[in-house]
């Protein structure tokens, strides 16, 4: 199986569309990805198709596979069950849009080098199975010109202008301090990719909250393969092509990489990824 190694590169506005359509997966593709993946049942922790495991129709966070599984979970998820109010009562936009996130490879390349760097895993591979990895979301005006214009005009926000899904922070968070949930997902995909015959990948646990969504998370598990983390030991770099400055060459690092996956999504004017929403009316 042959691995490609994403090169990431920001263009000037003459260009940009031309190279993220040469880049970007197919609706098909990223609809095929979808498909692939899979939600974990906050009681029996069975792994199911996201549509086959339902939301709890009052807090919107836990999940459960079957009327059974709920019912058995009740006296331990009621103490944790808020009833959602206002914006709550729909599941929080930003982790819709993070779950179609975890199916874009083009993004999640930017979250596999992210985690490399993160775990110190040129260093310390077996940071893999001590710490998870945690994407804070957030959504963020696609209009930006207009978001400004009304900001200057001494305006609030637009509530019902489409918005974007964006990445605030990204940090570590050591396996021992993980939600079973949690635990429970890293040792079943270790497992998974053992079963696959994956066994000099490292495996990467990854998951997406929302910094206004509550509990409610994504989960993904990322195959690191060693040819990747050789392309991170090189010390690649980063081509920013401005037309007042002309083409520079940064390192790849944390910061570029998380601005990387943002400014992926705010450069798809045409919503290809599927990233833009607009927000629930209250």
């Amino acid at each position: 199986m042959s691995h490609q190694i994403p090169l990431i590169v920001f263009k000037n506005p003459e260009s940009v569309n031309a190279s993220i359509n040469a880049t970007m997966p197919s609706r098909q593709d990223i609809k095929e990805n979808m498909k692939s993946m899979v939600a974990m049942c906050s009681r029996c922790n069975k792994e199911k198709k996201p549509d086959e495991v339902k939301f709890c129709s009052r807090c919107k966070i836990a999940r459960y596979c079957s009327v059974e599984c709920q019912r058995s979970d009740w006296p331990l998820h009621k103490p944790h069950c808020g009833k959602a109010s206002g914006s709550e009562k729909h599941r929080d936009i930003a982790m819709k849009l993070a779950e179609r996130a975890a199916a874009n490879a083009v993004l999640m390349d930017h979250i596999d080098m992210y985690s490399i760097l993160l775990f110190d895993l040129l260093e310390n591979p077996a940071n893999a199975s001590r710490y998870v990895m945690h994407v804070k979301c957030e959504t963020a005006p696609a209009d930006i010109m207009a978001h400004l214009r009304r900001m200057m005009d001494g305006e609030d926000r637009d509530p019902s202008a489409q918005v974007l899904l964006s990445v605030s922070e990204i940090e570590r968070v050591p396996i021992e301090e993980a939600s079973p949930l949690l635990q429970k997902a890293l040792e079943q995909s270790k497992a998974k990719g053992v079963k696959a015959g994956r066994t000099s990948d490292l495996v990467v646990l990854v998951y997406f909250t929302s910094e206004t969504g509550g509990a409610a998370t994504v989960i993904t598990a990322r195959y690191l393969p060693p040819v990747m983390l050789e392309y991170m030991a090189s010390g690649p770099t980063m081509e920013i092509h401005s037309a007042l400055l002309g083409v520079q060459e940064i390192p790849l690092n944390m910061e570029t990489l998380r601005e990387g996956f943002n400014n992926t999504i705010r450069m798809d004017k045409e919503n290809k990824f599927k990233l833009r929403a607009k927000p629930h009316q209250q």
